[in-house]
């Protein structure tokens, strides 16, 4: 039997905040997952943690629903699209009966943690005027609200860093640094 590529959490409320990480990593197979991964699963931890002390300060119960993206465009489009299309996303909970939500339901998605994986929830969350906030997506280009108009994020974006990196070597008059990076989208907005 396959996991659902959820953890769906019931509320008695018709408000659903939605998580998204990456937990494990992609499998060999395009569209499914491999190993779990430590931040992956940090940051699943956060967001329910989070999420639980938000109902405390406001005496506020939310659906929840955390999607593991694995890092997987395709299985990112795949575990979206039906809570954007006619009929919605049926989850199952724990007493294994099913709720379908709609678009319409979600206040708010927090994460992705990858910027790659943010640009996708953007395609589909700015289209219904649903905020995003990121913990960790530092590309630039979720920087452009014309093309990404409800993204939000809590660190500074890739060139912002790496102009601060500059100032602090500037200052110390460190003359001599070694430089890695990747050729990811991660690695290449700092440029």
């Amino acid at each position: 039997m396959q996991e659902p590529p959820y953890v769906f959490k019931k509320r008695s409320s018709k408000f659903l905040i939605i998580g998204a990480a990456d937990v494990r990593l992609p499998g060999i197979i395009p569209g499914t997952c491999g190993l779990t991964q430590s931040n992956g699963f940090l940051a699943m931890q956060a967001f329910y943690y989070s999420i639980k002390h938000i109902e405390q300060l406001l005496d506020v119960e939310f659906n929840t629903i955390f999607m593991d993206f694995c890092f997987d465009e395709i299985r990112a489009n795949s575990i979206l699209q039906p809570l954007f299309q006619p009929g919605g996303l049926i989850v199952v909970d724990s007493d294994g009966h099913d709720e379908t939500f709609s678009y319409d339901h979600v206040i708010a998605v927090v994460g992705d943690n990858a910027s790659d994986m943010s640009t996708i929830l953007q395609g589909f969350l700015k289209l219904f005027n649903i905020p995003q906030i990121s913990p960790s997506s530092t590309s630039p280009h979720l920087s452009n609200k014309a093309l990404h108009p409800t993204f939000l994020r809590n660190v500074p974006n890739d060139s912002d860093q790496a102009a601060a990196m500059v100032k602090i070597l500037k200052a110390s008059a460190i003359e001599k640094f070694s430089l890695i990076y990747s050729t990811s989208s991660y690695g290449l907005s700092g440029s």
